[in-house]
């Protein structure tokens, strides 16, 4: 690598580790606003503001499909199918660190948002207002914050295997969109408050971020063919 490419690429690692930091800071903040009960009135407003006054859920019969349909994206059904496909062509391809890296990322994401709902404990919105039956604990919503982390993960991938700008900036678009829609949907659904999917977003791009460090950093050291550099 010249010096001028190990330049790029250390300023690219700063860079990513210093908004790592700030998103990892915000998290934590949006943390203390719900355990301190801050977030609750917003939370309230939001979740009333998508019922009519018998509980009903605004829009459509098409809306509701069409959000039943969306937040199966973000199940652990298809996410871990997702992740299993994923690993084992990235295995067969010969690309053992973004296989090990989508693993990681994966069950890492999972062990931490378990982590988090059984410190904080927080309750879902009442049953009035749920279309769809949920259990557990509510922050972070873990459809969201498992769909961020994989999609956005995937997304980090392809991007890196790609030199064109447009191609990098659609998949990450893509794998945004995806995340956005999952975390929308279980808000319009009922089964969790907005702060819980704020920070499903939040914690997931914690994860795919640090992903991407890793990769970035020990993959130009490792056997990578120079395709799959940035």
């Amino acid at each position: 690598m010249s010096r001028s490419s190990r330049f790029f690429s250390e300023r690219r690692i700063v860079l990513a580790f210093s908004l790592l930091c700030t998103l990892t800071w915000l998290l934590i903040k949006l943390i203390s606003e719900v355990i301190e009960g801050d977030a609750a009135r917003l939370d309230q407003v939001i979740t009333q503001a998508l019922r009519h006054a018998d509980n009903s859920p605004v829009g459509s019969a098409a809306l509701l499909e069409v959000a039943r349909d969306v937040t199966a994206l973000g199940s652990p059904v298809v996410l871990t199918l997702l992740v299993i496909a994923t690993t084992v062509g990235l295995r067969l391809a010969g690309q053992n660190i973004m296989a090990g890296a989508v693993l990681v990322s994966s069950l890492t994401g999972v062990g931490a948002t378990l982590l988090m709902k059984s410190i904080i404990g927080r309750g879902r919105p009442d049953a009035a207002y749920r279309l769809i039956e949920a259990s557990g604990m509510s922050f972070p919503s873990g459809h969201t914050m498992m769909a961020s982390v994989i999609y956005l993960t995937l997304a980090i991938l392809v991007a890196k295997a790609n030199k064109s700008v447009r191609v990098k900036l659609f998949v990450l678009g893509v794998a945004m969109t995806l995340a956005a829609l999952v975390g929308l949907s279980r808000v319009y659904l009922g089964v969790h408050w907005l702060s819980d999917v704020v920070a499903g977003w939040i914690a997931g791009a914690v994860w795919a971020l640090a992903c991407w460090i890793f990769v970035d950093r020990w993959g130009q050291e490792s056997n990578v063919p120079q395709k799959f550099k940035a």
